[in-house]
């Protein structure tokens, strides 16, 4: 009898740390988001999953610049990368050995060279691997070499162990390159609503914009993609009109001076930069958020500020976030199709008070923080 126990319970011992045992995951992303921060904190809290991010340098500038890391609790690798012209970490391999995941979680083409690296490391060293992906821009086409290129993310895609993606447009794309529908989970694309709705309570100042205007508002990184200028001259031509609108753009980034040169005779446009809290005493203020080009978690902040959306084809979560009930979405976005929009809401402000409820409500129930993070959960389960 002393025998078989003795032999009997080093192997319980062995099965009963093997089920405790936390999950090794490194995510690989060019540079850490401020939006990101919580979601990356959320994970280095979860007690099933050991974290370790790793990230570049990112620009100077710009949309891809790493936030402050004061508040990051995880544990971060940050390498020296080349942009050519996606970012490359040489030294990426050796660090992958040295941290030994169990998965890797990648972001996907706008990381190629890395994600790739990461990918083979899965497969050599018989790891899992997660592709992050929003899938493909509605309307956009591969032609060239980027279509080539095309072909080896499809590759990665069918030989992932999941797909991790931003909205249902995402899936269906997934679907049509032939991914298997289960290893698909959509998570609509949003920021840490519970901390940014104590911004919104924080900073929400009545009468911090003047009531007599119809205020627009706009917040994001300041690129070419936005197609800002659209939005610009749709408030010039319904100002010559009712004369009392005012379009408010927070934001910075590398196509802001080229903007304010363009608008630099238009009074009713106001820039205040960069904000990363506070943002809410405007657009809380405002009575419409238009997104007249590229973009997606800026309509998330919009919602939750009780916000009606105009919006053209962004990154494919507008069709998730977005319907009659709470905003429009124009698939031929031009001046004409922008204006009309806007002069509708402009003229019926009982359906914009509909719209500001039914836009809070969506974000704050349907489409939570605390929902994005279950799927991801849920998704690391099965993995593993």
């Amino acid at each position: 009898m002393t025998e078989k126990s003795g032999t009997i319970r080093p192997k319980y011992t062995i099965m009963r740390q093997n089920i405790n045992k936390k999950v090794k995951l490194v995510c690989l992303y060019q540079v850490v988001m401020h939006y990101r921060l919580p979601f990356y904190n959320k994970i280095s809290q979860d007690p099933d999953i050991d974290f370790v991010l790793i990230h570049g340098n990112g620009n100077k500038k710009g949309k891809l610049v790493n936030a402050n890391l004061d508040k990051a609790l995880f544990k971060r690798i940050q390498l020296n990368d080349y942009r050519i012209p996606m970012p490359f970490s040489p030294l990426l391999m050796f660090h992958l050995i040295k941290e030994s995941p169990d998965i890797v979680f990648t972001e996907g083409s706008s990381s190629l060279i890395n994600s790739s690296i990461a990918f083979i490391y899965s497969k050599l060293f018989n790891k899992k691997f997660i592709w992050w992906s929003l899938g493909k821009l509605k309307n956009k086409q591969y032609t060239g070499f980027r279509k080539l290129i095309n072909k080896w993310e499809r590759y990665i895609e069918l030989h992932s162990n999941a797909i991790f993606t931003y909205s249902t447009q995402g899936k269906e794309y997934f679907l049509s390159r032939g991914v298997d529908r289960s290893k698909i989970y959509v998570a609509v694309n949003v920021f840490d609503t519970n901390s940014k709705l104590l911004e919104v309570v924080k900073y929400n100042l009545k009468g911090y914009l003047n009531g007599k205007y119809f205020n627009i508002g706009f917040i994001g990184s300041i690129e070419k993609s936005k197609n800002l200028e659209l939005l610009i001259d749709s408030v010039s031509i319904l100002n010559s009109k009712y004369n009392n609108i005012k379009l408010h753009i927070i934001g910075d980034g590398v196509h802001l001076e080229n903007l304010k040169q363009y608008s630099e005779n238009n009074p009713a446009v106001i820039y205040y930069g960069r904000i990363n809290e506070g943002a809410s005493k405007i657009l809380s203020n405002c009575d419409l958020f238009v997104l007249p080009g590229l973009g997606g978690l800026a309509i998330c902040e919009a919602m939750l500020n009780s916000l009606p959306i105009i919006t053209g084809n962004a990154d494919g979560t507008e069709y998730d976030l977005v319907d009659e009930e709470n905003g429009f979405i124009i698939e031929n976005m031009d001046i004409d199709n922008l204006c009309e929009k806007i002069e509708f809401l402009y003229l019926n402000p009982d359906i914009v008070k509909k719209m500001k409820l039914k836009s809070f409500e969506r974000i704050t129930n349907d489409l939570s923080f605390e929902k994005y993070y279950s799927v991801f959960k849920t998704m690391i389960e099965k993995v593993k």
